[in-house]
């Protein structure tokens, strides 16, 4: 199991983990004070 989003996304098919990293540059440029962890296995967002 990946403890890092970005373990998790370097296991992830190129088309899927492109869209993803999309997705994440997104939530950033949006809510740049969020943060990232793994939670039930998934990439997340946190904030606060």
């Amino acid at each position: 199991m990946p403890a890092t989003v970005e373990e998790h996304l370097a296991g992830l098919p190129d088309d899927v983990r492109a869209r993803l990293e999309a997705v994440r540059r997104v939530v950033h440029e949006v809510v740049p004070e969020a943060g990232e962890t793994i939670s039930y296995a998934m990439p997340t967002s946190t904030l606060d």
